[in-house]
């Protein structure tokens, strides 16, 4: 490299990058740790001796029951069903113990040959796989969970010592408080190229005591169950202390006791909720869990919360003054706000009215509510990077990259696992508070309005349930002499049918194209507003596959419009085009809501 380029490799590496030229030793270290990161990133590919000897290992791990190899940490493991994260699942030996015990498993494999032999031998719906790595565990980040018990059997040796600290940060961030971390170490080389890093109880305590955990059990260094020469293994636990994570007391303070000049806290926490209940998918997560929101969802989700307000007459600030944000855009917009969604495109006057009033909103949100919403401290709580949006004429398409157009917005991770998580129980709240609050202005100004006007102003207007355009799909397809199978029992359907929402809308209102399904009138009334059970989406996994494929067939703009919808509401899934990711993307779904809101399940052949 230097008589090609005429200088070092770390040097070329770093200008390549577009790096700052540092030091010469500084440089030397990072381009050190850079060839280390890369290792380990081809270490885990599909050539790594994970894959290449997967059926030796397969059978050296399936060859050990899981409580003899686990005895230490038998005592400790939960006992009620919860969701757990299985780092380095290997064999699946370990993920099928706790699915066997109505686990929810997110069983993260990033050995391909080895992965699918671990899921063609573990069958259990309740065992999601997942093609995902250390240090950054990006796809699983992406789902939003936080897990009862993370489980990292030997694993942690092969993460290289300068991407440790990371790779503990991205653990500790998965745990729900009151979650357990359990980690087993190996001491000792190994007589193949499988590539490993030293590995030492006190630095991981270090790390654990740097991140908030607690080590409650640590076994000392036991020899190998196979007679490996030279190998020991040593268990440690940490758990997260269960603290309320201060989430709920500082919403509540914003919510209800924080002083109001105007509504617009409470505008800003809603819009942030909204977007965390049904768009997450848009919104990017760093490695400590900090959201970052783009700025354009927020001035959206601002401008349809307020509208039905303003359009209402009820007053949002307690004096004369007009609100910022409300201008001859925001007014002439003539879009019903249910519409006001990711994904939808608009022309003419409509996307100008739109552009601007979208850039007053960021503005208003930015200079009001986002600066004056304040810690114990009295710093602020939320940080805006704030870009100057390019102007543009013509159609615009609310998709990632125009939203991001203006910057966006950085959520705390612990509020942001809270508004994710417990949407149903925080919005009551600000609705609540938003109401008396418009209610003490009117009665300052001597003006007496009923509750339920104020209540049915505020209501988030989801769209109506409608099932129409899946309906002249299936008429399209059927034209086209396609045969239409009920999704849940395989039934070829005939005229009379029905269209499921797969997830409930009466527990989650979303008319997405994925989240819509044909359905006999027999097994969509057994259904109900229930939640379909791991075993029941597990059964129907290639008709829901055939069924998203024939959907994406019927037009480009359909298909163009089924992608956005996936990246919107489902943020596991990072290829919206691949119907075995959004499978996936919909079985974590589930598993998360089933965790979060506890919604009865539904079996095909059965109920519960």
């Amino acid at each position: 490299a230097r008589d090609i380029c005429g200088m070092p490799l770390w040097r070329l590496r770093a200008r390549r990058e577009g790096e700052p030229q540092t030091s010469g030793a500084s440089a030397k270290l990072e381009y050190r740790s850079w060839l280390a990161r890369t290792a380990a990133r081809f270490s885990t590919m599909e050539d790594s001796p994970y894959s290449r000897d997967a059926a030796r290992f397969f059978n050296e791990y399936e060859g050990i029951p899981f409580e003899t190899a686990h005895e230490a940490f038998l005592a400790s493991l939960p006992t009620e069903p919860g969701v757990v994260l299985d780092v380095g699942a290997g064999s699946g030996r370990d993920a099928a113990w706790f699915a066997a015990r109505g686990h929810e498993v997110f069983a993260v494999e990033p050995a391909i040959r080895l992965r699918d032999m671990a899921a063609d031998h573990h069958k259990n719906p309740r065992i999601h796989w997942i093609d995902d790595r250390l240090p950054s565990l990006e796809r699983v980040r992406r789902s939003g969970t936080r897990f009862n018990a993370i489980w990292a059997s030997a694993v942690w040796m092969h993460v290289p010592t300068q991407e440790q600290p990371r790779a503990f940060r991205v653990l500790a961030n998965c745990l729900r408080p009151g979650g357990r971390l359990f980690i087993s170490l190996r001491h000792g080389d190994f007589d193949n190229d499988r590539m490993s890093w030293g590995v030492s109880a006190p630095d991981l305590s270090g790390l654990a005591r740097k991140h908030g955990l607690v080590c409650i059990a640590h076994h000392g260094q036991v020899p190998d169950l196979r007679g490996r020469t030279g190998v020991s293994w040593e268990n440690l636990l940490f758990e997260l202390p269960d603290d309320g994570s201060g989430a709920f007391p500082r919403l509540r303070n914003i919510i209800l006791n924080d002083r109001k000049a105007a509504t617009h806290k409470l505008g800003l926490l809603r819009a942030l909720l909204r977007i965390a209940d049904g768009s997450a998918g848009l919104v990017g997560l760093d490695e400590n869990g900090t959201a970052r929101v783009p700025l354009g969802l927020i001035g959206l989700y601002w401008i349809r919360i307020y509208k039905p307000l303003i359009a209402a007459g009820f007053r949002q600030a307690p004096g004369e003054q007009g609100l910022g944000f409300v201008g001859p855009a925001f007014e002439a917009l003539d879009v019903p706000p249910s519409l006001l969604k990711p994904g939808i495109t608009s022309s003419g006057p409509t996307a100008s009215h739109l552009r601007s009033a979208l850039t007053k909103a960021i503005g208003n949100t930015v200079a009001m509510p986002v600066a004056r919403i304040t810690n114990e401290s009295g710093a602020q709580l939320f940080e805006a990077t704030t870009k100057r949006a390019a102007r543009r004429a013509g159609a615009m398409t609310l998709d990632a990259e125009t939203l991001g157009a203006w910057g966006h917005l950085s959520v705390p991770a612990y509020l942001w696992t809270a508004l994710r998580q417990h949407a149903v129980w925080i919005e009551p709240v600000i609705e609540s508070e938003w109401i008396n609050t418009m209610a003490a202005y009117d009665a300052r100004r001597g003006t007496a309005r009923d509750h339920e006007s104020y209540r049915h102003a505020l209501a988030w207007l989801s769209p109506e349930r409608d099932t129409q355009q899946t309906r002249d799909i299936v008429r399209t397809l059927r034209a086209r002499g396609k045969l239409v199978h009920c999704t849940w029992n395989g039934s070829r359907l005939r005229d009379r049918y029905e269209v499921d929402h797969v997830i409930p809308w009466a527990r989650w209102p979303c008319n997405d194209l994925w989240n819509l399904a044909p359905a006999t009138a027999s097994a969509n009334a057994s259904k109900g507003d229930r939640l379909p059970s791991a075993e029941a989406l597990a059964e129907a996994e290639a008709r829901f596959q055939a069924w998203w494929t024939m959907v994406r067939s019927v037009s480009e703009n359909v298909e163009q419009q089924f992608e956005q919808e996936v990246r919107a509401t489902l943020p596991f899934v990072t290829h919206p085009s691949n119907a075995q990711d959004l499978f996936d993307g919909l079985t974590l779904l589930r598993a998360s809501l089933r965790q979060h809101q506890q919604i009865p399940e539904w079996s095909i052949r059965g109920t519960r």
